[in-house]
């Protein structure tokens, strides 16, 4: 239970370092919308990726909190990163 525990402490923090990066991305980003040969597109990709942020953050905050298996939460943990970072490459 304390190497599940310790792993989970551990993928909350990366959680929110990468919610905590999207989420500088898209301010920085915001400046760069009336520069784009599309902007409403960079809109969509400034919103989409502050709320990724934020959906990071949130889960970040709740993931020490689960009661999973080391292989669960490695599992998780994974696949949500990928799906965060594959709708934003799209």
């Amino acid at each position: 239970m304390n190497a599940s525990h310790t792993l989970l402490s551990r993928q909350g923090q990366r959680l929110l370092q990468i919610g905590v990066v999207l989420f500088l991305y898209s301010s920085v980003f915001g400046f760069a919308i009336p520069f784009l040969g599309s902007p409403r597109i960079g809109l969509s990709v400034h919103t989409l990726s502050a709320l990724q942020g934020v959906l990071l953050l949130a889960q970040g905050l709740l993931w020490p909190r689960l009661r999973l298996s080391v292989t669960a939460s490695w599992s998780a943990f994974w696949c949500g990163i990928y799906a965060t970072l594959a709708i934003l490459a799209a």
